[in-house]
């Protein structure tokens, strides 16, 4: 399990927050590309498909689906 300090300027949090930065900065530039490669419809598609599913990475890390809230409608459905 990921534990963060409770201080908003220790560094293992500034370096989560930069994490969780580029990898927001990433996610966005692939869906723009799959939106000009026009598969943006197909992509969408099979991100609600798979997005209930663990991904190998929660796995490694320690995350159980079941930390979260479990069964949560799509962020996506008002899109």
């Amino acid at each position: 399990m990921i534990t963060f300090d409770t201080s908003s300027s220790a560094p293992a949090n500034a370096k989560a927050m930069g994490t969780i930065q580029a990898i927001s900065r990433m996610n966005f530039y692939l869906w723009m590309y799959l939106a000009q490669e026009g598969e943006f419809e197909e992509a969408f598609e099979f991100v609600r498909e798979k997005q209930r599913n663990p991904s190998p990475f929660e796995t490694m890390l320690g995350i159980s689906p079941w930390d979260t809230v479990v069964n949560r409608d799509s962020p996506f459905d008002d899109f």
